[in-house]
């Protein structure tokens, strides 16, 4: 069923909901005309950048030669753009980022401490070891991870917790012209979602959404990068992405099952979630098939639009950005071609056509190139094999330029993977020679610590709104087998006047978020080590330094130092 968009046809939709009982007033009908014209031109905008996402994401995952392909031709795929991205990832993503709350006056100090231990636990609580590698993934792809910053009132048992939810490119669409996603004049979030969860955030909207999709293509759980979606105020929609509902489907192709899909579509509907400026405040409004769900001033206190985006590949003056694969998809495919062309002259070589007279009598199906065979031929006819052209040497020093073409562009050299360089056998110049080669790596790294700090940004404001209660946290980076805890928002304080204040009361104060540049990437322990035992030598550090920076368990460290 498709719905038919209010901006080309509002009479239709609305007789069309009038008949299910839902009456819009010339306000909602104005400002669901605004909504949905919106979402078309901020549409047509990322038009111009999204054309190429499936494709990407099928050369990455190994889909790259033509459906329509000759049966007889080769068609190897030597998958050097997925190996550049996976070998890329781990050395983004090997370390937690080291994220501190800064306090910008001194009295704030004590606090600043608190909201970094909460900032740990947030961290913690959301799988941010998993979901950053997601969101890595997106940008390494496509050129650009979403992540969302709301508050799940859901989330810990009902006592309410900051959320990251990671959010699919497709849904996603910013205002035309925007340079970044602060700068924009909305962001609109998008996806078809079953109606019983829809309904369930929204209980006003019980029975009174038809079901439809605008847009095939906004189908939460597409992607392996659905696992979480939106989210406000009022319900999880992170936690309602249809993934239960519909089939879950990838970018992947042969995964997707179109049955299933149709089968559902009497069940689901397409929501606009619309997050806009009004006299400089910032409003969300939200839509599903003409019904308006909500439309009130953001929920949370500040003012930031609750999406960050980290960038792989910055383009001035653009948006979206420029990922791994636009630049390896050429050099890939000719990759491919080359070694399909030297599969097709080896099979040529090992059975190379026969030539033989028409009154031969040779049975066509006995041709079958198996070893030891034996041709009966009438006498008088000539049968023999021809003679295929030698393989050109130039076809395998091609593929080795190839190869090496494919390192200079992505930056990702055998020694990025842990290959012996040759020639090589110091330790210390191999570690040199590997921390070189991770020059391309940190300016990704420093882009997406970037992005993790505009997190905090926003999840700092949130702790100050939402923890209201007392609460008892745990103490990160300690002894995991001997936990200490603290609480914060405490009653029963007193001030210098008398009055009953908040002990550990996390609203006040102003802080900053700073992550520890470069603390995203992997550290040698070994080199490492073996730096801080010269410099304990040297009388420059003492034993617990060296402790501190060797192979050994935080358990087993604490040991050492007791004894």
């Amino acid at each position: 069923m498709e719905l038919v968009s209010p901006a080309r046809n509002p009479g239709d939709l609305k007789s069309r909901l009038s008949a299910r009982g839902v009456e819009l007033t010339p306000e909602d009908e104005a400002l669901m005309e605004f909504v949905f014209g919106s979402y078309k031109e901020n549409k047509a905008f990322r038009a111009n950048f999204d054309k190429d996402w499936d494709r990407w994401f099928s050369i990455y995952f190994g889909h790259q030669w033509p459906a329509n392909r000759p049966e007889w031709r080769s068609d190897p795929v030597i998958n050097y753009t997925f190996a550049t991205i996976e070998t890329i990832l781990p050395i983004m993503t090997d370390s937690d980022p080291q994220i501190t709350i800064a306090a910008q006056e001194p009295n704030d100090l004590e606090i600043a401490s608190i909201h970094s231990h909460i900032q740990k636990n947030i961290w913690r609580r959301n799988k941010m070891r998993d979901k950053i590698v997601k969101w890595a993934k997106y940008g390494l792809i496509a050129g650009d991870g979403i992540m969302k910053c709301w508050y799940n009132s859901e989330a810990c048992d009902g006592d309410g917790d900051v959320e990251y939810s990671l959010v699919d490119n497709r849904h996603f669409f910013p205002s035309p012209g925007a340079m970044d996603v602060q700068s924009a004049a909305n962001v609109i979030y998008a996806a078809n979602l079953p109606i019983n969860s829809i309904e369930e955030m929204y209980p006003e909207a019980k029975g009174k959404i038809e079901p439809g999709v605008w847009e095939e293509d906004l189908d939460a759980g597409r992607s392996f990068a659905s696992s979480g979606s939106s989210g406000i105020q009022t319900g999880p929609i992170a936690g309602t992405d249809g993934t239960s509902t519909l089939t879950n489907t990838s970018w992947a192709k042969g995964s997707s099952n179109a049955m299933n899909q149709k089968h559902e579509r009497g069940k689901i509907a397409t929501l606009i979630e619309m997050w806009h400026r009004i006299d400089g405040r910032i409003w969300v409004t939200v839509f599903c098939n003409g019904v308006k769900l909500k439309h009130s001033p953001s929920p949370f206190d500040h003012d930031f639009f609750p999406f960050i985006k980290w960038s792989n590949y910055p383009i001035p003056g653009s948006f979206w950005s420029m990922g791994e694969v636009q630049q390896l998809e050429s050099l890939q495919k000719f990759i491919n071609a080359r070694r399909g062309q030297t599969q097709d002259l080896l099979r040529i070589c090992c059975n190379p056509p026969v030539v033989a007279d028409a009154n031969s009598g040779i049975n066509p199906k006995a041709m079958t190139g198996r070893p030891g065979v034996i041709l009966y031929k009438n006498q008088g006819t000539e049968v023999h094999w021809m003679q295929p052209p030698n393989i050109p040497g130039a076809l395998f020093q091609v593929q080795q330029m190839d190869k090496a073409d494919f390192d200079s562009i992505s930056g990702i050299y055998d020694v990025t993977k842990g290959k012996d360089p040759g020639g090589i056998e110091a330790a210390k110049a191999i570690t040199a020679l590997q921390d070189a080669a991770h020059t391309r790596v940190r300016l990704k790294v420093r882009n997406i610590e970037t992005a993790i700090q505009s997190l905090g940004e926003q999840s700092v404001p949130l702790v100050q709104q939402y923890y209201t209660d007392e609460r008892t946290i745990r103490i990160t980076g300690g002894n995991t087998n001997e936990p200490q805890y603290m609480t914060i928002n405490q009653q029963n304080g007193i001030d210098n006047y008398g009055n009953s204040v908040k002990i550990n009361n996390v609203a006040q104060g102003k802080y900053d978020v700073e992550v520890g540049v470069g603390s995203t990437m992997p550290v040698n322990k070994t080199a490492r080590s073996m730096e801080m035992k010269e410099l304990l030598q040297l009388g420059v550090v003492d034993a617990q330094a060296v402790l501190d920076h060797s192979t050994l368990s935080p358990s087993d460290v604490n040991k050492i130092v007791q004894r």
